[in-house]
C-alpha cells in the first residue's frame, strides 16, 4: 500500500541520495508531450538540502522540455526506484523553479551541489540550469514490479561530459543551446539565456504566452455562457441545440 507523508524522513533522504538514478517529470497545460527524463550522477548533481527542498543540475542536452514546463506552470514529480533487494518506488510532487546558470541565486546554490561545479566547471561543464524543487507531498510504494540488478555494478557514462566539455573548450555551447534549448516541443519559451542570446525580447514573449493561456481561459468561459444560454433558450424540448447538430446534417460537433 502507498504512504503518503509532507515531507522527506531523514531515512528517505538517505535513500534516496544512494540511488544512482532518478527521473523527472513534467507536463505543459495544453499541448501533446508529457516529458519523462532519466537523470543519473546524481553524487554531482543532487542534493536535498531541507526535508521539503530538492536541487538538481540540468545539463544542456537535445531539448528543454522540462523547463519550458516549469516555466509555464511549475509542475514536476521526482521519482526514485530501488534495484536492490529491498524495493522501493518513491516520488517527490513538487513545485518547481528554474534557476539559470549565470544569476547570483545560481551562484549561492551550486556550492550545495556535491561536486557539480569545482575548478573550472569540472563535473558537468554543460549545466545550464538548477532546478528547484519545493517538496509539497511524498509517497512511497512498494517497487515489487522492478526488476533487481544485482550483478555487476553502476558506472556513470564519461561520454556526456566528455561532449561538454569539448563544446566548451570549442566556443559551442552556447551555440548549441541556441539551436536546441529556445523552444519545446509544444512552443514554449524555453531557456532565458539561450533566447537573449538569439535576440529574443523575453519579457515580451513570455508575456504573450500568459496573456494567450489566459484568452484560453476566457474562451472556455465564454463558450460555457454561450452554451448554457442555448439550453436556456431551448427550453425542454431543446429545439436550438437539435438545429444546431443537424447544420451539416451529422452534427458539427460529432467529432467530439
Amino acid at each position: 500500500m502507498p504512504k503518503f507523508y509532507p515531507s522527506l524522513l531523514p531515512n528517505l533522504q538517505s535513500w534516496a541520495l544512494s540511488q544512482p538514478l532518478f527521473f523527472t517529470a513534467t507536463a505543459p497545460l495544453n499541448g501533446d508531450h508529457i516529458n519523462l527524463s532519466p537523470k543519473g550522477l546524481p553524487a554531482s548533481s543532487l542534493a536535498i538540502p531541507s526535508p521539503n527542498t530538492l536541487l538538481y543540475l540540468d545539463s544542456t542536452g537535445s531539448g528543454c522540455e522540462t523547463i519550458s514546463h516549469l516555466y509555464e506552470n511549475g509542475r514536476i514529480t521526482i521519482m526514485f526506484i530501488s534495484f536492490d533487494q529491498v524495493p522501493r518506488i518513491m516520488r517527490l510532487f513538487c513545485r518547481g523553479r528554474v534557476v539559470e546558470r549565470g544569476t547570483a541565486e545560481y551562484n549561492l546554490l551550486i556550492s550545495s551541489l556535491g561536486s557539480g561545479e569545482n575548478s573550472n566547471g569540472v563535473g558537468m561543464p554543460t549545466a545550464r540550469a538548477i532546478i528547484y524543487c519545493d517538496i509539497f507531498k511524498v509517497q512511497t510504494s512498494c517497487g515489487y514490479g522492478v526488476p533487481l540488478f544485482l550483478e555487476g555494478k553502476w558506472e556513470d557514462r564519461s561520454t556526456l561530459n566528455f561532449w561538454g566539455q569539448k563544446q566548451v573548450d570549442d566556443g559551442k555551447l552556447e551555440e548549441y543551446q541556441v539551436k536546441n534549448n529556445v523552444r519545446s516541443l509544444d512552443g514554449l519559451p524555453g531557456l532565458r539565456n539561450a533566447r537573449k542570446r538569439k535576440g529574443e525580447w523575453t519579457k515580451i514573449v513570455e508575456t504573450w504566452f500568459v496573456v494567450a493561456r489566459m484568452w484560453g481561459y476566457l474562451g472556455c468561459l465564454l463558450v460555457g455562457v454561450f452554451l448554457g444560454v442555448l439550453l436556456a433558450a431551448s427550453g425542454p424540448q431543446g429545439s436550438v441545440i437539435d438545429s444546431i447538430w443537424k447544420l451539416d446534417g451529422k452534427g458539427f460537433l460529432s467529432d467530439w
